[in-house]
């Protein structure tokens, strides 16, 4: 029996394709830690819709809210796992786990906190004009968990730390590299 879904022509098709969606996510997953809204949107079509954190909205607008919750946080990472990734002609699902954890001030004032996030990111995708993007994402959660950060937890030797576009430490090395440093 012929699965009724179309097929990219050649396996070497599907292999580009998986890899190009593998992008988006990681790309997804290192704007969301850099705070790069520009390039954090380059991972979704202007029409595309993000249901996420019990918000339904248009990818596009839900940017700036998801960056505005990470605003005071640092040590921001999150991380992807065992993407299932299915194509289609120039359509796409995955699915694949996600780990995000960050440190941010407490409420109070006094001390800092640290949030583990656990769940998946379900997407369609669609390529258009050759560029394959998130239509449509439902993130689900499975593990939410606040815990007070250890005292000398947010301490950390010299100038090597993460921080926000454009202060990180990547955003020095990318200019060097497009310079051909």
């Amino acid at each position: 029996m012929q699965n009724s879904v179309s097929r990219p022509s050649t396996a070497v098709d599907e292999l580009i394709a998986r890899d190009q969606i593998l992008d988006v996510l990681h790309r997804y997953c290192h704007s969301c830690d850099r705070s790069d809204a520009e390039r954090l949107a380059t991972c979704f079509h202007p029409d595309s819709i993000t249901d996420h954190a019990g918000v339904q909205i248009n990818s596009q607008e839900w940017i700036p809210h998801a960056l505005g919750w990470l605003a005071d946080r640092v040590a921001v990472t999150h991380m992807i796992a065992n993407p299932m990734i299915q194509v289609a002609g120039d359509r796409a699902i995955s699915d694949c786990h996600f780990v995000a954890y960050n440190r941010s001030p407490k409420a109070s004032g006094d001390g800092w906190e640290e949030t583990l996030v656990k769940g998946r990111y379900l997407d369609r995708f669609e390529r258009r004009e050759g560029v394959w993007k998130i239509i449509h994402r439902i993130g689900v959660h499975d593990l939410e968990r606040v815990v007070d950060a250890p005292a000398n937890g947010n301490d950390v030797a010299g100038d090597h730390r993460s921080g926000k576009a454009p202060n990180d430490p990547f955003y020095a090395l990318l200019a060097a590299f497009q310079a051909g440093r």
